[in-house]
């Protein structure tokens, strides 16, 4: 079953304990745009320095596509992303979504069992700001959506699946719309994390 990979990571490692899943994407055809200077390696001040892991972010594109990929490393573990750079209000978004066909941990088969077929993809946004040199990243609150949730002062569409997590389940449309209206309220994102580019992986 190799390459027919039914599962879609619902945890994303990038933003642990940080992020809000959606159905839908975030961006739609008029609001993705491409910046070159997202395209290579980036590093955490913090980072660990392990060779075999590099702790950072790493933006690819592939000639004709309109989005990048974004590959993580933690704890020995590889995961993949498809990521829209998305334009919306003032700022820039990015959309993540787990790529299909690749393999979650480096030199091993990427192997999947019967329970891994009932697992559903979800994207998850940041916002972003990049330039040359630096780039920093900031999740929205889960905390912060839960509380509005709980004092009814949004009717954005969502469920709340498996331990209480929120499942947004808007379109696109009203995503984009709801981004907007919060675009400037600190509240609803946390602190931002910064990391500086790297001329390679190693």
């Amino acid at each position: 079953m190799k390459n027919k990979i039914g599962l879609l990571l619902l945890i994303v490692f990038l933003f642990q304990g940080c992020i809000i899943h959606s159905l839908y994407p975030l961006y739609t055809a008029e609001t993705i745009i491409l910046d070159e200077n997202i395209e290579g390696f980036w590093i955490s001040p913090y980072s660990k320095g392990n060779a075999d892991c590099p702790e950072g972010l790493l933006f690819e594109k592939d000639k004709g596509k309109n989005f990048y990929y974004l590959t993580t490393c933690e704890d020995g573990v590889f995961s993949k992303f498809e990521t829209h750079l998305v334009k919306i209000g003032k700022y820039t978004y990015l959309d993540m979504y787990p790529e299909r066909d690749h393999p979650r941990e480096k030199g091993k088969e990427n192997k999947v069992g019967l329970s891994d077929f009932h697992l559903i993809a979800t994207h998850s946004f940041a916002r972003v700001t990049v330039n040359e040199n630096k780039l920093v990243m900031e999740s929205f609150k889960t905390e912060w959506l839960e509380e509005l949730f709980k004092q009814r002062k949004i009717r954005i569409k969502h469920e709340v699946i498996e331990d209480d997590e929120i499942l947004l389940t808007a379109s696109s449309k009203d995503l984009q719309k709801f981004v907007v209206k919060y675009e400037d309220e600190n509240k609803a994102y946390d602190e931002g994390d910064e990391y500086i580019k790297k001329t390679t992986t190693n």
